[in-house]
Parts: C-alpha cells; sequence; structure tokens
C-alpha cells in the first residue's frame, strides 16, 4: 500500500477526528513504528491525531511520552505487528481496539485499564467496505453497555 491509500483509509477510519483525544480535527498521521524504525505506511502501524510531532497537541505528547504512549498502544517498539497492539480509543472506553490494515476496528476481548476519558457521545465511526454500519452500530452500543454495566461510567459520563 502506498502512503496515499492509506491516508484516505485513515482519514475514513477517524471521520477526520483525533484518534486520541476525539475532542479536535486530525491534523497529522502518526506512525506508531516509526518509519525510522522499519514503520510503514499501514492503516494498523497510522493514527490521525491532532497537533504535530513538535510537542504540539495529542502528536507531541506521543512524541514526547514514549512510555505513556507505549502503554496507551499510540508508540510501539522496533519489529512490533501493529495489528497485533491493541491502542486506547475515547470513544470506546476500555476496550481493546486493534488497528486492522483495511481500515476497519477489530474489539479484543478483557478491558484496558481507564485512564481520564473524555466522552463525547460522538456516533460510530464509518467502515469501509462490506460491513454494515447499522449493525455496527448496534454492536457497539451493546459492548459499550457490557462494560458500563461492569466497571460503571467513565469520569464525567452519566450512568
Amino acid at each position: 500500500m502506498n502512503e496515499s491509500e492509506c491516508r484516505i483509509i485513515v482519514r475514513a477510519r477517524s471521520q477526520g477526528s483525533c484518534e486520541r483525544c476525539d475532542q479536535y480535527r486530525g491534523e497529522s498521521m502518526h506512525h506508531r513504528v516509526k518509519r525510522s524504525h522499519g514503520g510503514e505506511w499501514t492503516p494498523a502501524n497510522i493514527v490521525h491525531v491532532c497537533g504535530t510531532g513538535a510537542g504540539v497537541g495529542c502528536h507531541g505528547w506521543i512524541e514526547d511520552n514514549a512510555i505513556s504512549a507505549g502503554i496507551e498502544g499510540w508508540a510501539l517498539i522496533t519489529g512490533t505487528d501493529p495489528e497485533t497492539v491493541p491502542v486506547r480509543l475515547p470513544i470506546y472506553p476500555g476496550i481493546p481496539c486493534y488497528l486492522l490494515d483495511d481500515g476497519t476496528i477489530r474489539f479484543g476481548e478483557g478491558v484496558m485499564e481507564p485512564r481520564e476519558l473524555v466522552t463525547t457521545g460522538r456516533s460510530v465511526p464509518a467502515r469501509l467496505r462490506d460491513v454494515d454500519p447499522f449493525e455496527m452500530a448496534e454492536d457497539m452500543k451493546r459492548a459499550r453497555q457490557e462494560y458500563i454495566d461492569s466497571h460503571g461510567p467513565a469520569r464525567g459520563e452519566r450512568p
């Protein structure tokens, strides 16, 4: 896959919003495995984030906080397959989210320990290819409700 194709798929997955905070417009593409460490232009390795890698926005936070970013799946070490490491996405609190090379998200088993999450009420991101968005939305509502039933609502969220 080339860079242009990857950018199109990642923008569709993010719906133009920052995938880390979901508060601002995505402005840059971040390589989870850095290009200088062999990271490729694949949707599993690229996240759409606000800011730049120069200390601004979520892109800057990822670059400046390697350990925390690694724990949350935003920064990976050389040789890691990005499809095998979940990312903590704020629109799916506590649910391990695996970014796949076809531009979709696979939801893992178990729970990622929540950090301070901001819940926006944004709808489920559109999926590419043959996925029925209404079916996906219902599945996500069920998964979210199961999480809330077992762990309580995220901070600042009404039950």
